[in-house]
């Protein structure tokens, strides 16, 4: 009998987590929100105030539409634990810094709505609500999601790479500040056949020493929250320091999009 009590306890099944840590809930996303901050004012500085603007909306949209949706579903109002700032927060720096901030909006409602609280709120979705945000939008505004690109002045970092480089058409230049380094380096023999120049030239330019320098630290073409490695590092490390995470999942997924990137790139 008591061999049969001692089976049906070790059978028995509960939600997760069934790991615990002392980590409250609250500790962790508002930790997170710290790490993200100095990538987000970066981008503020960098991209303007419409990166402010759509800061904010995706915040706001994605607590708006928790306490919302907690309240129809006569569900305890947790807003004050930053999950929601957290998945507002990066949808928004997963677009680009000139699109309109209405496909913010939606986009953090639909993360929130659709992807979390539908499947019965924080710890039980399915996907990750910021990343299925981001697909949403892209399957359903794909213009908005690929050429709100912002145009830098004469303030690119790319800028003074190039400056110097005698016999370069203007629309040289003006194609360098609008692309996004992927882009540069997927368009690149294109782009050098349309400004008139030799394609091995173009590339040394991208792949100079001092440019991929200045790729590390920012100052350069794409999504609000993509733009500085140095911070997002930074967070990283601080995230690292709180033991909020471990290295293993980032040096996993770091080490193997540079094996691959090494084994295309030769």
């Amino acid at each position: 009998m008591a061999d049969n009590e001692q089976k049906q306890q070790l059978l028995q099944i509960s939600n997760p987590p069934h790991i615990r840590s002392g980590e409250s809930v609250p500790k962790v996303m508002w930790a997170v929100v710290i790490a993200l901050a100095p990538a987000s004012v970066f981008s503020v500085y960098l991209f303007g105030l419409n990166a402010f603007i759509l800061l904010s909306v995706g915040v706001v949209a994605a607590v708006i539409g928790e306490a919302g949706m907690q309240l129809f579903l006569k569900r305890p109002v947790t807003v004050t634990d930053g999950s929601a700032v957290v998945t507002g927060l990066l949808l928004a720096m997963n677009v680009p810094p000139l699109a309109p901030w209405w496909v913010v909006a939606i986009g953090s409602l639909f993360a929130i709505i659709v992807v979390k609280q539908f499947f019965g709120g924080l710890g039980f979705n399915i996907f990750n609500p910021a990343l299925a945000g981001r697909a949403f939008l892209m399957a359903s505004w794909p213009i908005y999601m690929t050429t709100a690109w912002h145009r830098f002045g004469g303030v690119n970092v790319l800028s003074p790479a190039v400056t110097n480089t005698a016999g370069l058409p203007e629309s040289f230049f003006d194609t360098l500040t609008m692309a996004t380094p992927l882009g540069l380096l997927k368009e690149g023999p294109k782009i050098a056949a349309d400004s008139g120049i030799d394609v091995s030239a173009f590339y040394d330019i991208l792949l100079s020493p001092k440019l991929l320098k200045s790729l590390f630290i920012g100052n350069i073409g794409g999504c609000i929250g993509e733009t500085s490695a140095l911070l997002l590092l930074a967070g990283g490390l601080f995230l690292l320091f709180r033991r909020i995470i471990t290295w293993h999942i980032p040096v996993s997924y770091v080490g193997t999009v540079a094996i691959l990137a090494a084994i295309y790139y030769s």
